[in-house]
């Protein structure tokens, strides 16, 4: 983690997402003693970038290292490829949140709108329906015989 420290590649954050259930909260590099999990194997991971403390029965950054944290992963997920593209979608929705808006409103109204009109056109559009499968009927029947 060392190199994520110093602005480097940030190849080994995948360490940060494990998670163990421990007896206290792990300090800066100190192994904390834990039941070890599917992802941790057999040993505990130990916390190369900052400390911790308990909260709600979580253990969370220190506020002192919280930012240094965030910066950490945010430099990691800027160098995966595609969580860069997920970003630019965010951006482009930051710009364009306005026209998504109206188009949902308008698909609102459109729909209000068509449920209205149904009232006066299903009854005929149903009888109309139903005479023109009749006539095919009769028609076939017709061209059977």
């Amino acid at each position: 983690m060392e190199q994520v420290e110093n602005g480097g590649d940030a190849k080994d954050i995948s360490k940060l997402l494990y998670a163990a259930c421990v007896k206290t909260c792990p300090a800066i590099t100190i192994q904390a003693d834990c039941i070890p999990n599917k992802e941790t194997s057999n040993v505990c991971p130990t916390n190369d970038i900052y400390g911790t403390t308990l909260f709600v029965n979580y253990c969370f950054p220190d506020k002192t290292a919280g930012k240094k944290a965030l910066d950490v992963i945010k430099r990691a997920l800027a160098n995966d490829p595609n969580v860069g593209r997920m970003t630019e979608y965010f951006q482009q929705l930051e710009i364009v949140w306005k026209e998504i808006l109206y188009m949902c409103l308008a698909s609102v109204l459109i729909t209000v709108v068509y449920i209205f009109l149904l009232k006066w056109i299903t009854k005929p559009l149903l009888y109309v329906s139903m005479l023109i499968i009749l006539i095919m009927f009769v028609l076939l029947g017709a061209w059977s015989w």
